[in-house]
């Protein structure tokens, strides 16, 4: 996974968590991409969302997503964070 270099912190990460994410996945090696990278991606034939400022690539998870590969399909390349809040609810942050 990535982070996204340009994205300000979702909203509904208290204060101090998306740094903390962020210096950690830093740490880790974890790259950073911008939305123009994730986009190459999907054309390229990637299925890569961003969730929160985090790049997520869901090709292992199409066949499993339990609301159907095609949510994901839709969302590709795009920041699903909205989606998938009102799908999952913040809980599924914690």
């Amino acid at each position: 996974n990535a982070l996204i270099r340009e994205k300000m912190p979702p909203a509904w990460l208290a204060d101090g968590v998306a740094d903390e994410i962020g210096r950690r996945r830093q740490e880790m090696g974890s790259p950073t991409m911008t939305m123009d990278d994730v986009v190459a991606r999907k054309i390229q034939g990637g299925h890569h969302l961003v969730i929160g400022g985090m790049v997520f690539d869901v090709s292992s998870f199409l066949k499993d997503h339990p609301g159907g590969q095609h949510v994901l399909l839709r969302n590709q390349g795009h920041d699903a964070t909205t989606g998938f809040l009102r799908a999952h609810g913040a809980s599924a942050h914690s």
